[in-house]
């Protein structure tokens, strides 16, 4: 009779459910990848203002728009009285050579006008370039700009030997070409002025 209320007792504690496990709160792991971390340092980066050009480089800039300006001039003038210039530079080859035809007069007129037109618009499309150059800070083309000023002297030498008369348009186009050199010349100058070298000296 001893042994019976302990069967029952085992009999009732193996009917027993199981105590519950409080659940468990941790979080799981996320498979996304975590967030970026925010900076620490919001602030911009420093904006860098260019230098502005003196008043001696901003003269000489504008000396040098005068000049190309009155160089394109040249050529459109001479372009629209292209006749007159031919029909007079034929008069000085028949002058020095009677002996050559009205064909070979008027060829060898045409290319001497392109031709001196040619050299000006060449001439122009350099010193823009090397314009172009200077003003982004590289002073040491204005020791290349000085013998191209001798070129430029030679070629409105030639120019106005060749293509310019004595009438109202060869007066007109001499003054235009007269006043190409010598605002190119101006430009030329204005750059070594106070103040340019130390302006070439912050822009490298």
């Amino acid at each position: 009779m001893s042994d019976e209320p302990l069967n029952d007792l085992d009999a009732t504690s193996q009917h027993e459910p199981a105590p519950l496990r409080p659940p468990d709160k941790r979080p799981r792991p996320s498979s996304s990848p975590p967030p970026r971390p925010v900076m620490s340092d919001n602030t911009s980066a420093p904006i860098i203002r260019p230098v502005l050009p003196s008043g001696a480089i901003q003269a000489s800039r504008y000396l040098w728009f005068g000049s190309f300006v009155a160089g394109v001039m040249v050529a459109l003038f001479a372009f629209l009285a292209r006749s007159n210039q031919t029909d007079r530079i034929q008069d000085v080859i028949r002058d020095l050579d009677p002996d050559r035809d009205a064909d070979t007069l008027e060829t060898a007129a045409n290319i001497v006008l392109w031709g001196s037109l040619g050299a000006v618009l060449v001439v122009l499309l350099v010193e823009l370039a090397l314009l172009f150059s200077m003003l982004r800070g590289r002073g040491w083309i204005r020791f290349v700009q000085l013998p191209m000023l001798v070129v430029h002297a030679i070629v409105a030498i030639v120019a106005d030997a060749l293509i310019v008369g004595d009438d109202v348009d060869g007066v007109f186009l001499r003054a235009l070409l007269a006043a190409q050199l010598l605002l190119a010349v101006a430009g030329f100058l204005a750059s070594f002025l106070p103040g340019t070298r130390a302006w070439f000296r912050r822009e490298k």
